[in-house]
This record gives structure tokens, sequence and C-alpha cells, in this order.
């Protein structure tokens, strides 16, 4: 198990993704699930995302979860090759891959099967961002079917492709909550910091400088 954390300005005892999205930057671009980050600060930046630049409190969560270096087979690593007994369950449940060259980097294959999935159930492609939404969660519920409990990518900057990133650098999008443990929540004291003098509307959110984390006690949650 590690421990990786989650920003937000909600309180909760337990993760349940349908809720936990939409609730700080508002989009799902790497897929549907709980996000998550291996770096506390940047916990702290996606608390203030979307809705969150107004609110009065601001949490992070120190969670625990498999470790995906020791359990790379229960992730699925959106910047690496598709392992081939994924492509082949694809192919043998729901159809042939059209685009082959997808087969080469993990995200551009998981919009594919998103669209696949949707055709599937639906009869034609999504339109628009619900139904985008829509899509994503029939992906995540067919690998999660296939005891594969997550996405990951880089933290940062991506890599060459192919490359894996240590443990320490990945986000992650945990399809059910079940397979989270929260270890901790904590308060944390924010600040918006101007990113651009030309654009003062552009702000992001960091913790301010030698204030003090106040934990809550999740058995009064």
């Amino acid at each position: 198990m590690i421990t990786i954390y989650h920003g937000t300005t909600k309180l909760f005892k337990e993760f349940r993704p349908q809720d936990t999205i939409g609730t700080g930057e508002g989009k799902s671009k790497f897929g549907w699930g709980s996000y998550l980050t291996s770096a506390f600060a940047t916990a702290v930046l996606y608390s203030g995302k979307g809705p969150g630049r107004n609110a009065a409190d601001h949490y992070v969560y120190s969670v625990e979860i498999p470790n995906p270096e020791t359990n790379e087979g229960k992730y699925f690593v959106l910047h690496k090759p598709v392992p081939k007994e994924i492509s082949s369950l694809v192919e043998k449940e729901i159809g042939p891959i059209k685009n082959s060259s997808d087969l080469e980097w993990g995200n551009d294959f998981r919009t594919q099967l998103e669209t696949m999935l949707f055709i599937k159930e639906y009869g034609r492609k999504p339109k628009g961002k619900n139904e985008v939404g829509i899509a994503q969660k029939l992906c995540a519920d067919w690998f999660y079917g296939h005891d594969v409990i997550g996405l990951a990518w880089p933290q940062s900057k991506w890599p060459r492709r192919g490359t894996m990133m240590p443990v320490e650098k990945l986000k992650i999008a945990m399809f059910n909550g079940s397979d989270i443990r929260i270890t901790k929540i904590e308060r944390v004291e924010v600040e918006f910091k101007v990113k651009d003098k030309s654009k003062p509307d552009k702000v992001t959110c960091i913790e301010k400088k030698n204030s003090e984390r106040t934990e809550i006690d999740i058995n009064t949650l």
C-alpha cells in the first residue's frame, strides 16, 4: 500500500467517485474515478479549482491504495503501451480495434475504448460532455470487471511513450471507493496566487506559508 492525497472542499468519510467528480476542477480529463495525487501540494492546488475558489474551507485527504509499482496489473497505465491481455479482451468482448496505433499509448486507447463501449450500448458515438461522461463510466466499469481498479498517469510532464514513472510522480483515478482507505483528513489554510501578472484572473491555489494544518476527526463525520 502507498499513501497519496486528494484535495477538496468537501468533508466525507468514504470515497464515492460519482460524488467527487466535478467537486474540484469540474473535469474528468483522464477518465472516470476519484482523482488522487502523490503530491500534497498538488492536492491543495486542486482543492481550489473550479467552485473551490470560493469555498471557505479546503481539505486534503491522506489515503492508502495498492502500490502501482508492485501491483501494476491492477492499474491501466495511460503513458505506456496497452498490455496484450487487455487488447485481446477488448477484441473478444467488444469488437475489433480500428486504430491499432492507439495501442502504443494507453491514453489514446482509453478514449477509443470509451467510444466503442458507448456504441455497443447506444448504437452511436457519444455527443457532448454528458455522454462523454457516460462513456467514461462504461469504460471504468469494464476495467473494474476485469480486475483493474484504476488509471495511472504522470504527475507532471509526460515521459517518452512506454516509460513507467516512479510511483511518487503519479496521479491516479480510482474506480471504486472501496479500494481507497482514508487515513487522515486535514483542513489547510490556502491563498490564491496570480500565475501571470498580465492575466490577473489566472490564479493558482497554494497552502499558506507557516500555516497550521488542522486534523479532522473522521469519526465525527
